[in-house]
This record gives C-alpha cells, structure tokens and sequence, in this order.
C-alpha cells in the first residue's frame, strides 16, 4: 500500500534480490506477495498490461512501481512467449459463433430503433406490433401499492426495469414506454390499455394497514438512526467495541476468507467498509454493523474465453441501457387532458 515501500522493493530487487525477500525485508511480510504465473495482455489489469507488454521489456526486467486499485505493484519478468497466430481452422466454429451473435444483437437493437421512431411518430401500439411482429399479451391489472405482488412474465419485465413502475404511471391511455432489454436475446414494449380513475378508500377499512406501515416506518427510522451513532462512536474512538456489544445488545460474530463474489447476506457491506472502520447496513428494521480487521488481494486468474464473453455481454447490456435512456431523453412529450384533470382535480366526498 505504501507507494515508498514499492519504491525500496524495486530497489533492492535491482540489487539482485528475489522480489519476496525484498517484500519480506522491507516491510516485514510477504503478504502480497504471487508466485510467477502466465498472462495475456487481455487478461491483466490495463495500467499493469501498459508496462509488462512493453516492445522494450526483456526477460529479467524489473518494472518501477505502478499504481493500481491493489495498491502498488512491482513484477519481474521472468520469461516471454512470443506472440503467435492461430490458424483459421482453430478459430473458424468460434468466428461463426460470434459473427451469428453479433447479426443477432444487431438485428435486435435496429428493430428496438424502429420502435422508439415509430413510437415518436405518435404510432398506436397495435400498429407497432403489427408491423414489427411483437408477440402480445394483457397482463393484470395494476396499481401502485399493488406491484409488489404481481407475477409471471410482469413480474420478470419489472425485475429488469425496475424504472418502469414509476414510467408506467404517467402514461397515458394508449401510451408505450421505449423497449425494455430484459436479456440479451428479448426486449418488450409496455402499453397502457385502459386508466381507471383513482378512488378513495374509507379511513376503517385502511386504518390498520396505515397503522402498521406507520409503524414500520418508525421503526426503521430509529434504528437508523441509532446505527448511526454507534457507527460514529465507533469511528471516533468514543466508544469500544466490547462497549457496544454491552450497551446495546449486538451479537458479534467474525467472519473469515469473505470473497467479494460471494452471494450471502453482508458481503456488500464487508467491502465498502474500509479497513480499521466501522459501516452499517440496514435490513428494514434489523441492524448489521461491520468492520475489517484484514485484507488479502486473491491470487489472480487468467478469465477464461467464456468469462470474458459475459464481461462483454454485460459491458453492452450497459451500454444499451444507456442508449434507452438517452432516447428517452430525447422524446417528445404530450399531455393527456383527462390524465391532467384527474391529477390536479379536487375530490369532494360527503
């Protein structure tokens, strides 16, 4: 971590010692220290790739430090293997393979470009999907309380587009939202069929759901809050630890070898949460507070072709969104005068 303590590892390396003498001999440790292992320039970091590939590197070469989101890093070269070529028959199934992938993504993203144009010309639904051979279905009725509870194929579209619960709620009737990528192989497009105007509900019949979503709220609120002063407390030393498990009744509990893709509860936490600190998490009214106490960077892989491949995938999953949201952006917005009364009209009940 120490940009110095890299610059006297180089050093000394320079000097004819091996890099994890260096490394112990300098700062105590060889912690961090990797063994020699094989790369591509395709699969190291980019800042470390600029240097290892240089055309000026040989073997035995040492490279100054170089900064990274690691911390900074020093390699010794200790063999090269010449760049070489794969004959066409190795790679001819794989070309094929991604050439087909690639006229499929493209002949999906012009056919959503088709749609967003046609959906600025002020087209209906039916006539979209007509021409372009949408397949359709009515879903259920919705409301906005509501949505949590929906199912099936709705249920898939929101869990893609979560901005759609919102977006689906000033439409107007007959109005569609731009195509939503639900994976890389499908898109949809969302109409409003039919509004209902917005009724009111007598106080008896609601009170105990608004009682309780009160409550909850509440609930909520104070042990954020609480989290809040723990975790400063902590972080300014003003309180200890064992203090705090006293105090407050919290259940310690050490976790060991936390990888950052694993999927259990906290992970997220763990690494946001820089070392020597304290953070929390809050799962409604429940409270996690963490710290770290040690780090280890993980021994790197080279990604094999189809991790790169979904690296890919999700880079231009990205990207697309992007472009959603840029076109929405773009478009040309009519209000609906019916919508507009019912939004801003007084509702007199007796």
């Amino acid at each position: 971590d120490n940009p110095d303590d890299a610059q006297a590892v180089y050093e000394a390396v320079i000097d004819g010692s091996s890099l994890k003498d260096a490394l112990k001999t300098v700062t105590g440790s060889d912690e961090g220290y990797l063994d020699a292992q094989s790369f591509t320039m395709e699969g190291m970091p980019t800042e470390l790739a600029d240097v290892a590939f240089k055309n000026t590197i040989k073997t035995g070469d040492v490279t100054p430090p170089v900064k990274t989101l690691f911390g900074n890093v020093v390699m010794q070269i200790k063999s090269i293997t010449p760049e070489s070529q794969k004959s066409f028959a190795s790679v001819k199934s794989d070309l094929k393979k991604q050439m087909v992938e690639t006229q499929m993504h493209d002949a999906l993203y012009n056919k959503m470009i088709d749609i967003e144009d046609a959906i600025d010309r002020g087209e209906s639904f039916e006539e979209i999907s007509k021409k372009t051979g949408l397949k359709t279905s009515t879903t259920q009725s919705l409301t906005k309380t509501g949505l949590i509870e929906v199912t099936g194929e709705l249920k898939t579209i929101l869990e893609a587009s979560p901005s759609l619960s919102d977006e689906l709620f000033n439409l107007t009737q007959n109005g569609a939202t731009y195509p939503l990528e639900i994976d890389d192989n499908s898109f949809v497009v969302v109409s409003v069929q039919s509004i209902k105007p917005l009724t009111t509900m007598p106080l008896d019949d609601v009170r105990t759901d608004i009682e309780k979503s009160i409550k909850s709220s509440r609930k909520v609120a104070i042990a954020k809050s609480k989290a809040d002063d723990i975790v400063q407390r902590l972080n300014d030393d003003s309180l200890t630890i064992d203090m705090a498990v006293k105090n407050y009744n919290l259940k310690p509990k050490q976790f060991t070898n936390k990888r950052r893709d694993d999927k259990s509860d906290n992970t997220d936490l763990i690494f946001r949460t820089a070392k020597g600190t304290y953070g929390f998490d809050l799962n409604n009214s429940d409270v996690t507070i963490a710290t770290v106490t040690n780090t280890q960077i993980s021994e790197a892989k080279i990604l094999s072709d189809d991790k790169k491949q979904e690296i890919i995938s999700a880079q231009k999953s990205i990207i697309d969104s992007l472009l959603n949201e840029y076109y929405r952006e773009k478009t040309k917005i009519s209000i609906n005068d019916d919508l507009l009364k019912r939004t801003y009209s007084e509702v007199s009940t007796q």
